[in-house]
Parts: C-alpha cells; structure tokens; sequence
C-alpha cells in the first residue's frame, strides 16, 4: 500500500543554477523515508529550469513549474502561491533554494507540525542566528522590518519572534477558502495575517550564507514590504485591529473639538448644550466607524443585527463612564495629582471600551 503524501516542499527558483543539484541532495538526505514530493516553481532565465528537468529524471518526486513572463507578475511570493496551488501533501514547507534555509531543518519542522498550524524557522527565536544576512545595515533592516511587522499586526503577531521569515511550514488546510495576494518576498507575513490559525510554533535555525549567486533583496522589495503592510492592515477586517481603533478615537475626537468649537465660537450655543450634542453626534460616528471599519468582517449582512449592536454599544459606554468617574473619585480621595487621575482614567476607558467593543458589542 503507498504511503499517503506526507510532505510537500515548495521551492521557489531565480537563476539558481548553482544551487538547486545540492539542494535536492540535502533534502533527499534528510527526508529518508518520508513521502514527500518537490515542487520547484521557477521563473529563470538561466539553465536552472534546465537542471532540474535532469533532476526530474533521476528524482520522480520533483515536479518543475517553469512560469512564463506574464506569470512572473509579483515575483518570489506569487511563485510560492502558485507552489500551495500545485502541492498535494498534508503539509506545504516553503524554503528558498540558496541554501541560507538548511535543508537538515525541513525534519524538525515537520516534527513540531503535532499540534501546530504554521511551524516557523526562526533566525531571533533563542538558539537561531540571522548571522547569514550580509552586511550590517541589511542586518538592521531585518530587525527592524520585523519588529514593524509585529507592531502593525499586534497583538496577532506579538508571540511570533520571524513573522517575515522565508523558510516555514504550513498544515495545507489553513490555506483553503483563503484568497492570498501578497506583494513582494514576504509570503509568510501574508498567511499569518489572513488565515485562520490557532497555534504558531518556532524552531530556532541558523540563517547561513549563500552557497552561489546573488541575493536578491534590493530597495525595491523593501518599497514592496512598505506596500505590502499598507494593503493587509487595510483589506484584512481583523489585521492591526487595536490600532483601527485608536485610528477611529482619534479622528472622532478631532471631528468633536471642531463641533465643540464651531457650536460654542461661531454659532454662539450654550456650552454645556453644545458639549451635549458633540458628544452625541461622536458618539454615533464613533459606533459608525468602528461598526463598518474596525469590526466590519463581523457584521452577518449589511443591515444584520444593526441595533442590537448599537445599544450594546450605547451600553458598555454608558458603564465606561459610570467606572471611569468611580476611579477618578477614587484615585484622588488617596491624593493622585487630578490630571494625573484623568490620564489614568482615560487609559482603562480606552482599555475597557476596546475590550467590551471586542468581546460584546460586534462579537
């Protein structure tokens, strides 16, 4: 009886000559007796697609993809899409085909898959190096595009040491159902913050120099990073959730002081009337906002349980005040500095209105 396909390793090619024999050698050396398959997908323009066609008559389980120019379109990441297309085993590995990504680490990925959605190789868990990056300003660049990427993605990312690494693995039914249109090389930023995943485990590796040819990382794939953060936070309903929210508070709060402003200095009203009804009117625009923008994957339909929502909204802002002046009086009866009190009080009503806006009110 054949052994159902276990493993299926996706490798994305560009004039990687030099390289791919080895790494077909590594991979069969360290997945003896797992039934795995290969899928280059290559966009070459030198023998690579040549050698590996060779390959494919000595190997049976290497399948070649060679796309042609119109299909180059988006480069590294739409290769790796087209690779999930064509893979046929439980698990997809991604890996680059220089040989910074071991191929000896393909094993422990696969190990740690029990339990796991996306198995990361990680250069900055403890134990992992990125050592291999060349140059010391491409080094920083790392550090600080992922550390970006964590803060933009936060919290979904925030225990994910490498969310911009090449080289990990994904149970493949993670990836149906999903429509993935990435920018650039970072393919993985794309599957952890459009897919529905659960769990996210890292194995530390160490990042290693190119055996042959030139990296290509230049200025244009950072432009193509920049892009890429740009369009998941603003496509993706859930993605940087927290910092909708604060985009929201923050333009509500100035459209609020205009009103104040125009209702008290232009139009002469009453102040205490003109606060009332800038808050009123902030009020309905803050639900609004949130209803459509932060929270809008969550509403059934486009009219669905509308003013269900809104009195639950209506509701936890309703008790944000009533908690919110309980600690005031609180925090000054023990003799806090009062504008010291209200910062405090502004942060857990910010705190608590995400939460019950979260959890309650478009749950």
């Amino acid at each position: 009886m054949k052994q159902p396909l276990v493993l299926s390793v996706v490798v994305p090619t560009y004039n990687e000559e030099q390289n791919v024999r080895v790494l077909v050698e590594r991979i069969a050396k360290n997945l003896d007796g797992i039934n795995y398959e290969i899928v280059f997908v290559d966009d070459s323009t030198d023998k690579t697609p040549n050698i590996i066609e060779e390959l494919i008559r000595a190997h049976e389980n290497i399948r070649l993809i060679h796309r042609q120019d119109k299909e180059r379109k988006g480069g590294l990441a739409t290769a790796v899409v087209r690779g999930f297309a064509e893979a046929r085993g439980t698990y997809i590995c991604v890996m680059d085909s220089d040989l910074q990504h071991p191929p000896q680490m393909v094993p422990a990925l696969l190990e740690a898959a029990s339990g796991a959605d996306i198995v990361v190789a990680s250069r900055y868990r403890k134990g992992g190096s990125y050592e291999g990056l060349s140059g010391s300003f491409r080094k920083f660049l790392s550090v600080a595009l992922k550390e970006f990427a964590r803060f933009v993605f936060f919290p979904k990312l925030n225990r994910v040491t490498d969310p911009l690494s090449g080289f990990f693995l994904v149970r493949c039914d993670i990836l149906k159902d999903v429509t993935l249109n990435p920018v650039g090389f970072k393919i993985l930023l794309e599957i952890l913050v459009r897919c529905q995943w659960k769990r996210v485990h890292e194995v530390p590796y160490r990042f290693a120099p190119r055996l042959g040819g030139k990296s290509k990382a230049n200025m244009r794939q950072g432009i193509s990073f920049l892009s890429h953060i740009m369009k998941l936070f603003f496509s993706v309903p859930q993605a940087g959730r927290v910092w909708k929210f604060g985009l929201v508070g923050g333009l509500v709060a100035l459209i609020g002081s205009g009103l104040l402003y125009t209702f008290v200095d232009i139009l002469s009203i009453e102040k205490n009337v003109a606060y009332f009804v800038q808050a009123f009117i902030c009020l309905q625009l803050n639900f609004n906002l949130n209803d459509r923008f932060t929270w809008g994957e969550r509403r059934e339909g486009r009219n669905s349980g509308y003013w269900n929502r809104w009195v639950k909204f209506h509701v936890a802002r309703a008790l944000s005040v009533i908690l919110s002046q309980i600690l005031f009086a609180l925090l000054t009866a023990l003799g806090m500095y009062y504008m010291l009190a209200f910062a405090m009080c502004i942060i857990f009503a910010t705190g608590f209105n995400y939460f019950t806006s979260n959890r309650f009110v478009f749950n």
